[in-house]
């Protein structure tokens, strides 16, 4: 009589579960994110290389020589605004968000008279800690002090038609390719501009057959690359979300063509971008005012207090 004895059985080769497939997964992403953030640099050092370049290339490309005392004006006194504010109230010293500013009015804004240079240096950063709500400011800076500027200081406008068609391309280039690497959501606000703005200036063309370079030359110069990658997308005074990306930036396109091709206003570009700004901090208060009214979490009415 024989005994077989049973032959330990292969292991058999189980598939994992889905939560061990979605942890997995999620596992993953996270060590990507880990790895890229290693790399990842603040858009604003973007932002300062790209005005940067557009001011070199003002000087080297087109010939323009800027007044050096209008320039070290403009450079230096936002510094020393955002200095000197900050240790008094106790912020952070951020030399990035001034020098973009300072930059901005170095390229649109034009005067002959160093105080008011000055005095619209000053506006500019001290906007961002006067004209505050809920911790942010409310205003674009250099939209606040250009427009500061055109209604109240002599001696004081912008050019937004000196930069030309090259500065267009070369801006829009830089900007996009920018925007591919770092892929900063603010960036998104300046496309959406971008692209319903450019509808209405060619779309207003067909409708009045218009042959195809005036509306060119209406929509590729530089000042509006300008507006669109360096005011319309500051993070502290834009929605947070997409969709309220994507209305901030068709109403500044909108308030923009109004302005520009109905009322015949000129720097329409500023007085949109403070439209817009104003609207923003609006949808905020009231957004505000409706969670200490029917506040669903304790916490959430706390925040709304302080």
């Amino acid at each position: 009589m024989k005994l077989v004895l049973d032959q330990p059985s292969e292991p058999r080769a189980t598939m994992p579960s889905g939560f061990a497939i979605e942890n997995r997964l999620q596992s993953s992403t996270a060590n990507s994110k880990e790895f890229w953030s290693r790399f990842s640099i603040d858009p604003r050092l973007f932002q300062i290389t790209a005005l940067s370049g557009i001011l070199l290339f003002s000087v080297l490309g087109l010939g323009r020589e800027p007044n050096i005392q209008i320039l070290c004006a403009l450079l230096i006194a936002p510094q020393v605004v955002q200095w000197s504010a900050s240790k008094f109230i106790g912020f952070p010293y951020d030399t990035r968000s001034a020098m973009i500013s300072s930059l901005s009015l170095v390229l649109l804004l034009r005067t002959t008279t160093l105080w008011v240079a000055v005095v619209v240096a000053t506006l500019t950063i001290g906007s961002k800690f006067i004209v505050r709500f809920r911790g942010t400011h409310i205003f674009n800076p250099t939209a606040f002090g250009l427009g500061l500027a055109l209604l109240c200081l002599p001696d004081a406008w912008l050019s937004p038609g000196l930069w030309g068609q090259a500065t267009f391309a070369l801006t829009f280039i830089v900007m996009g390719g920018l925007w591919v690497v770092h892929r900063a959501s603010s960036f998104q606000t300046s496309f959406i501009f971008l692209a319903s703005y450019a509808l209405l200036v060619f779309g207003r063309a067909f409708w009045l057959d218009d042959p195809i370079a005036i509306p060119l030359k209406q929509y590729t110069h530089g000042a509006v690359l300008i507006f669109a990658f360096f005011m319309i997308s500051d993070p502290r005074t834009t929605p947070q979300t997409l969709l309220g990306r994507a209305c901030f930036a068709m109403l500044c396109a909108l308030s923009t063509y109004w302005m520009t091709f109905e009322l015949y206003w000129q720097n329409g570009l500023v007085w949109s971008v403070l439209l817009a700004n104003i609207g923003f901090a609006l949808s905020r208060c009231i957004n505000t005012q409706s969670q200490m009214s029917n506040p669903r979490d304790p916490d959430l009415h706390a925040q709304g207090l302080r």
